[in-house]
């Protein structure tokens, strides 16, 4: 039996067809999962970013400049802590690493660092007492400004700004 040339063509351009087929869908496949991907990768980014702003909010009451709502106070060369402003850090904290689902994108080094700081402030700076205003020591304060500053870099980590450059050499 003879077939015919142009039957011969036809099954060859069919079966070359085929081919081409699968490797289209197959390449199409992994580049619509590809975009898939990126999308999911870039909204989990963004609700990152998201959390650590809520996070970074939080921090005012114990940055150094002085204020009715910051936790430490500076009077006479000693540093006191204010027992209510620190009660009131520490529930913010907590309530953004678990109400509003923030915690639930943080990296386990940002949430060990987290709650290094929030159990620091229960121990040292949540003592008994009828005053608001407690006496701390220097070496106490100089401990809680390293983990707030180790808090800081942790959370510009976690979003990729430790050291934001506009150009190759300057930092912003």
């Amino acid at each position: 039996m003879i077939v015919h040339p142009t039957v011969v063509a036809a099954i060859v351009g069919f079966f070359s067809a085929i081919i081409t087929s699968i490797f289209a869908a197959a390449i199409g496949y992994q580049k619509l999962k590809a975009q898939i991907n990126g999308r999911y990768k870039l909204d989990l980014i963004k609700k990152q970013i998201h959390s650590v702003e809520k996070l970074w909010m939080t921090l005012e009451p114990a940055s150094m400049y002085e204020g009715n709502n910051c936790i430490i106070i500076k009077k006479n060369d000693k540093y006191y802590v204010q027992i209510n402003e620190t009660k009131k850090m520490i529930d913010k904290l907590i309530k953004v690493f678990f109400s509003d689902k923030s915690g639930l994108y943080f990296s386990q080094h940002l949430r060990s660092t987290l709650f290094d700081i929030i159990e620091y402030m229960r121990d040292i700076f949540m003592i008994e007492t009828n005053e608001n205003e407690t006496e701390i020591s220097n070496n106490v304060y100089k401990n809680f400004r390293h983990k707030f500053h180790r808090l800081i870099n942790a959370m510009r980590a976690e979003i990729g700004v430790e050291n934001l450059k506009i150009g190759k050499t300057e930092p912003i």
